[in-house]
């Protein structure tokens, strides 16, 4: 499998899909592989990839951690997945304001009215983005259409702030990077020169150890939120993904029970076609390949990362890379890297 690995890799590098990149898989039992390939820059010059590597993980944020806090919010009696959000929000008022359910957004069952005629993300103030996030209107009414965007998650950040007093940041650490021992996890890189770039634009230059999502990084000006911003490597992606192999247990520590886990991976929605977990994107072979099982959940991220959990093989894996940098292009080919990798790891002993 290592060669396999590391051929991919190397050629997705050659083929300018990514300059570098790492690889990491993880098993029940904790035994772990890390794999390297690349620099930060596809100039030679430039430093080389390593297995303790930090990227920017963009939406993988969604999942670690903030989907993954309204669940123990949920475990601790401080939420509930049928509370209305306004209930949690009492500023969210739009063309559905008392039909949207904290499930809604946990399982990406709303759809919001985009893109707003005229406005423009990098001329907007964190306050003018802030004060209209709970008043965009939604397409259809919540639970009948599934569609993957950034509205459930940031809405999901201002409930946790509202619960808990304090940021998604702030509150992902405490629940989870600090008693996990994931020292590498934070939305605030004090080293941004040792964070591969993920793009030259001409709005910010080049974008290298801050949030390269535009929403998110107009926001952190204020405080940050949880769609994008977390900066982690895959050691410490993996210590996440082996708690949730063992039902959200680690060395003796609980951090969910195991029916919460279980939710994650079973299909929350009665829709054709479509499949999501509690925070977690479900039986997804667009990115999760030819060996994928219902109980396959996972999440991207824009920049060019992923992680996968297979429940019944008892095998996870990340894959971190800056893919956007000099210039986003369009996902296909990243897409293609990670049914590669995802059929390498989870076709092995199929």
């Amino acid at each position: 499998m290592e060669s396999a690995l590391r051929n991919r890799l190397i050629r997705a590098i050659e083929e300018r899909v990514f300059p570098g990149a790492v690889v990491g898989i993880v098993g029940r039992d904790g035994k772990r592989e890390i794999f390297a390939e690349g620099r930060f820059t596809y100039e030679p010059e430039s430093p080389r990839v390593m297995a303790d590597t930090s990227y920017d993980v963009a939406s993988i944020t969604k999942s670690i951690p903030t989907s993954s806090i309204a669940l123990k919010l949920i475990e601790e009696g401080k939420l509930s997945l049928d509370d209305k959000l306004v209930t949690h929000l009492p500023t969210y008022k739009n063309n559905y304001t008392h039909e949207t359910l904290i499930r809604h957004l946990l399982t990406y069952a709303i759809i919001p009215d985009f893109p707003t005629p005229g406005f423009d993300v990098t001329k907007a103030t964190a306050q003018e983005i802030g004060k209209n996030l709970p008043h965009v209107n939604l397409k259809a009414r919540p639970g009948e259409q599934a569609k993957y965007s950034n509205l459930p998650a940031l809405l999901l950040s201002l409930v946790i702030e509202n619960i808990t007093g304090s940021t998604v940041d702030k509150v992902g650490h405490g629940y989870f990077f600090k008693p996990l021992g994931m020292t590498n996890s934070t939305f605030f890189p004090r080293d941004q020169k040792s964070i591969p770039p993920t793009e030259i634009d001409e709005w910010r230059g080049l974008v290298q150890g801050f949030v390269h999502d535009e929403t998110s990084f107009v926001l952190e000006k204020e405080h940050p939120m949880g769609c994008a911003g977390l900066f982690t490597n895959v050691p410490d992606i993996l210590i996440f993904l082996e708690m949730l192999l063992n039902e959200g247990s680690l060395s003796g520590i609980k951090y969910f029970e195991p029916a919460t886990v279980a939710q994650m991976h079973t299909n929350q929605l009665s829709l054709p076609g479509v499949s999501m977990g509690l925070g977690w994107e479900l039986n997804e072979p667009r990115f999760m390949g030819n060996h994928v099982r219902p109980s396959t959940f996972g999440k991207t991220g824009f920049t060019g990362t992923l992680c996968v959990v297979d429940p019944e093989r008892e095998t996870a894996f990340a894959v971190l890379s800056n893919r956007t940098y000099p210039k986003r292009s369009s996902p296909d080919a990243i897409n293609e890297l990670r049914r590669d990798i995802s059929d390498i790891v989870l076709g092995t002993g199929a």
